[in-house]
């Protein structure tokens, strides 16, 4: 079983949950219909799931909806608020994406240019163009680090001459293959092209026509920024089980274009807002950004767009970093925006936009559920759920359960041990995840996530295998 989409994540703060219930009240008189069903989403993903993150809901060019929830920093307990600072990773590619565009519109290059007209010494630049750069269809690796968490100095040029040395995994617009590589390129370009460097430009042409007082194009871990939120992830805490960590140090000046901006959801907004009234693009530009070309899934903007069922266009665009996810939703045909930026990198951005989205379209949703533990008065009485449990038809999807000094736990992809605890009999939980295991049928284990059952099997000679 995959931990990054179904298994827990890991303790959330007790004094959340009492700041959160005595809040609850007053929050009742202060958000009513449909933004109180958010906060009340939000509010209970924050207690269950270790959900921290601030989400911004607009429709027809009005901001409905706008909060911070659970802590910006845990050690310190401050909390997040609506303008908190976040790394918003693999969306600083849009920022590029139109830098590119807006040279274009200058006469400065040309999307149809080679990559041999501003690098004349990479190998195959006679056969990428800038286009194939665009759209992850340059045949480039999806990374030119060792390490996702590379904590090295690179100086630029090294960086190029790293990317210069991979090999091609196909012929230049054939395919797709999601490359970080590529953008170095462009960032690359944009500085040569424009006699800026990138922040500069992305300073000038970008942020300040957009509004967008608290974004900056990279993010430099030496330095220190106001109201901004600490990364964090799951990994083994001091007892040797799952918890909530610090997130991997990692030197984000390396991703220059490709991985390194912070912004706040309201900037994010602001720059939804440009976009959408040609304020840093034209309408031809406009166009090509949301242009797809063949053999490849994303725009030449590093957008994906989706045909909804009732929603129309749905545009969007997503980033990680080192304990942050985001996420922007564009609907385009309805003028209604998401965005959700989360500084826990193992919450679910996608869900939590989806289920916004949902109550404005005044669809039925799905509340996390708090429970409580009771105790366990005879751990032998529970002997019988322990093994490995199968998925039917999947032999890469399982888990195992095991009682170890009287205390249930469960393993999963050999992640640090995550820990059960009883809130009914034969009915246990996850004090870290809106998770619930019911054994009441021995040899299964119904998998009760989110509101979504899946069915495993008790392996036979099971515990024979876990020895």
């Amino acid at each position: 079983m995959n931990y990054n989409s179904k298994i827990f994540k890991v303790l959330m703060f007790s004094i959340l949950l009492i700041n959160c219930n005595s809040n609850t009240k007053n929050n009742q008189n202060i958000y009513k219909g449909e933004r109180l069903q958010m906060y009340d989403y939000l509010n209970l993903r924050s207690q269950t799931a270790s959900y921290s993150g601030t989400v911004l809901v607009a429709r027809n060019d009005s901001v409905i909806f706008s909060k911070g929830f659970g802590f910006a920093n845990r050690e310190q307990q401050i909390a997040n608020n609506k303008d908190t600072k976040f790394k918003i990773g693999s969306i600083t590619k849009t920022f590029t994406a139109v830098a590119i565009l807006q040279l274009q519109e200058k006469g400065q290059l040309s999307v149809e240019d080679k990559l041999s007209k501003f690098l004349t010494d990479f190998p195959n630049s006679q056969n990428i163009q800038i286009k194939h750069l665009l759209n992850h269809s340059s045949g480039l690796p999806q990374d030119w680090r060792e390490s996702w968490h590379e904590s090295r100095v690179f100086n630029f040029d090294s960086i190029i001459s790293i990317i210069g040395k991979q090999t091609l995994l196909f012929k230049p617009g054939t395919s797709e293959e999601y490359s970080n590589g590529g953008y170095a390129l462009l960032t690359k370009i944009i500085e040569q092209v424009s006699g800026l460097t990138y922040e500069e430009y992305c300073e000038k042409y970008i942020f300040l026509p957009a509004k967008m007082k608290n974004t900056g194009a990279v993010f430099n871990p030496q330095e220190t920024y106001e109201n901004f939120a600490s990364g964090y992830q799951y990994g083994e805490g001091k007892d040797g089980y799952n918890t909530n960590i610090e997130a991997q140090y990692v030197f984000t000046p390396n991703l220059k274009g490709q991985a390194s901006a912070y912004s706040t959801v309201k900037d994010l907004y602001n720059y939804h807002l440009a976009l959408k009234n040609k304020t840093l693009l034209n309408e031809s530009s406009t166009q090509l950004m949301l242009s797809k070309l063949p053999n490849s899934e994303y725009t030449l903007g590093s957008w994906l767009n989706v045909e909804t069922k009732t929603n129309g266009i749905l545009s969007y665009c997503s980033g990680v970093s080192n304990g942050f996810e985001s996420v922007m939703y564009r609907y385009l045909d309805k003028n209604r925006s998401i965005i959700a930026l989360n500084n826990h990198q193992n919450t679910d951005v996608f869900n939590i936009s989806r289920t916004m989205s949902a109550i404005v379209d005044e669809k039925k949703i799905y509340n996390p559920q708090i429970r409580s533990e009771i105790p366990i008065e005879d751990i032998s009485s529970y002997n019988f759920i322990k093994g490995k449990y199968m998925y039917p038809d999947d032999v890469e999807d399982f888990f195992e359960i095991i009682i170890k000094d009287a205390r249930v736990f469960v393993f999963s992809n050999n992640e640090p041990l995550e820990e059960l605890f009883l809130y009914k009999p034969n009915y246990f939980f996850s004090k870290n995840y809106d998770l619930q295991l019911d054994f009441s049928e021995k040899g299964k284990c119904l998998w009760i996530y989110n509101g979504v059952t899946d069915a495993y099997m008790l392996e036979k000679d099971s515990d024979e295998i876990s020895k």
